[in-house]
């Protein structure tokens, strides 16, 4: 029982209303399901508390300490250490990443260990509090006493805070001349310099460039740079990932294994490219699109379309699904597309371009990118270019979508996926216009087909809008 103050009489309750008690009355607090062997476990010396939760602190999302470390504790802490955080009424047990505090970014360096002398931010997973709020931040010892280690207050929760890890590649120049250099031992295999190719380059001495192609077959490589270039000079490559916390042993959505469920999907080879029975053109000139993918949809992509693929023979031996026809496979690929969709784009004509071996693809906002170098398609594409011909004529009947618009030095798409462009289009449009006799549909404004009878335009029109109700429908 908790009393009101000095002075408080001991008269019955009088209730106000539903949970309101009239102030100056004690009260009588029962708790139900308490085991007993809790009770007495608790330390009598100690008062016992008694809280509530406001709306939403039973949720749970990535909090954010902003923490100085105390000065009596001198050992290392890691990143990642099981550690308790001790804020408001709560006491939470998890894995904490520290970063920087960026103040001029929306991005933050990630830090190995917790630097004392300065201030660093420490994510976790954890039930939602409301600021201000202070926190206490204990380690365990080995004989299970605790030790206070830093001290700080809460920032506001965000789970789109972007954390990132930096790993640093470095090469040294071998034959400088002016402002080009060969440079070796940061790569090894000339497929990992196409692959990082449209990355910047830095260098110790303060210089930037960029990697021209790789030389032989031993990761040599030649790089142009912005000002004359020194043997004594090394060449550094920055990359970045991603990273975030870790769940507490016992506690998170896989008790805190870290395992998830993964669906893998294997398909037979087909055809890379379905022709629909339209000409797609993009307003202002051009054909329609081409494009590859990536990881999870690069895989998908990549046993689908790609025409370098493994022969259907090698892929039915490992094969988890039944085999799907090319209408099957198409749908499947508009469903895809439905993801990305309205991040589309279509192959134009550029002379200069397929002069290079190179295909350039317009999207809907107006900018020409190519295909990324990583993308299964557009690294089986310049040989393919070179013994046939192949131009964007060919990319006539196929819509592309994309995950992002890369702007390194020049813009790329990645994570592409080839779909028929007819269909595509109709069912992800937002907007259709026709003309009297639906000959030609131009959709969202910028992609406009021309049919070579009117009556395929009706019955695209009218399919496409069957498909949509019943996809509404589930």
């Amino acid at each position: 029982a908790d009393g009101a103050g000095g002075g408080a009489s001991h008269e019955p309750v009088v209730a106000l209303g539903d949970g309101f008690v009239a102030a100056g009355h004690f009260v009588c607090v029962e708790l139900e399901g308490v085991p007993q062997a809790a009770l007495e476990a608790r330390d009598t010396r100690t008062p016992l508390m008694a809280g509530f939760l406001l709306h939403h602190e039973n949720r749970t999302t990535v909090l954010h300490f902003n923490l100085m470390r105390t000065a009596n504790y001198e050992d290392v802490i890691p990143a990642r250490s099981l550690m308790e955080f001790h804020y408001g009424l709560r006491v939470v047990t998890g894995r904490p990443i520290f970063s920087q505090q960026s103040l001029n970014s929306d991005k933050h360096k990630y830090e190995r260990f917790l630097q004392p002398g300065r201030w660093t931010v420490a994510s976790i997973f954890g039930p939602l509090t409301y600021l201000p709020c202070t926190c206490l931040v204990y380690l365990r010892n080995p004989d299970g006493s605790r030790v206070l280690v830093a001290t700080g207050s809460a920032l506001p929760p965000d789970p789109d805070r972007i954390v990132l890890k930096e790993a640093l590649l470095t090469g040294y120049p071998v034959k400088c001349k002016k402002r080009s250099a060969v440079v070796k031992y940061m790569f090894f295999d000339p497929d990992d310099i196409r692959f990082y190719k449209p990355l910047e380059l830095h260098t110790k001495y303060g210089l930037h460039g960029h990697i021209r192609e790789p030389l032989g077959t031993h990761g040599l490589m030649k790089c142009y740079f912005n000002k004359y270039i020194k043997n004594q000079d090394t060449v550094c490559l920055s990359l970045y990932k991603r990273v975030y916390p870790k769940w507490a042993p016992g506690e998170g959505p896989e008790g805190g294994s870290g395992k998830r469920e993964e669906f893998t999907y294997d398909a037979e080879d087909e055809d890379a490219h379905p022709h629909a029975h339209a000409h797609a053109h993009a307003e202002g000139g051009g054909g329609a699109g081409a494009g590859g993918g990536p990881d999870t949809l690069e895989e998908v992509e990549y046993l689908l379309t790609d025409t370098t693929a493994p022969s259907s023979t090698d892929l039915g031996a490992t094969s988890k699904c039944h085999d799907l026809s090319l209408g099957e496979i198409n749908v499947l690929k508009m469903v895809m597309l439905g993801g990305l969709y309205p991040n589309v784009a279509v192959a134009i004509t550029d002379a200069a371009s397929e002069a290079r071996g190179e295909i350039v693809f317009r999207t809907g906002a107006g900018v020409r990118a190519a295909v990324h170098p990583s993308s299964c398609v557009a690294v089986a594409a310049p040989t393919k270019r070179k013994a046939r011909g192949t131009t964007a004529a060919e990319y006539a009947n196929t819509l592309v979508g994309y995950v992002t618009l890369l702007e390194t030095s020049r813009p790329y798409l990645t994570n592409v996926l080839l779909c028929p462009s007819l269909p595509s289009a109709l069912l992800h449009a937002r907007r259709v216009d026709t003309d009297e006799g639906c000959s030609r549909l131009l959709v969202d404004g910028w992609l406009l087909f021309e049919l070579e009878a009117a009556e395929q335009g009706r019955r695209a029109l009218t399919a496409a809008q069957r498909l949509r109700a019943s996809m509404a429908r589930r």
